[in-house]
């Protein structure tokens, strides 16, 4: 099981708006492959992955906000 997770992306921030998912349960995904978009006061960047694995659980939805460290999903 790896978890993905939402980076520290500024000195200051401790939240991030969610705005786009790239993955679907069940879906393969492999190392570098966009995971999902968030959103700060001062940069929007892509969530990528950091190891390879099938989505087994998506922890976050598109729209919110969430914190630094929130799971975004899990891969096996």
């Amino acid at each position: 099981m790896h978890e993905i997770r939402i980076p520290k992306v500024g000195m200051s921030t401790v939240e991030v708006d969610v705005t786009d998912l790239h993955v679907q349960i069940g879906q393969r995904v492999e190392v570098g492959d966009p995971i999902a978009d968030i959103d700060t006061d001062k940069v929007t960047t892509t969530i990528t992955a950091d190891a390879a694995g099938t989505v087994t659980t998506i922890a976050v939805t598109a729209g919110q906000t969430y914190a630094v460290g929130d799971v975004i999903c899990v891969l096996e």
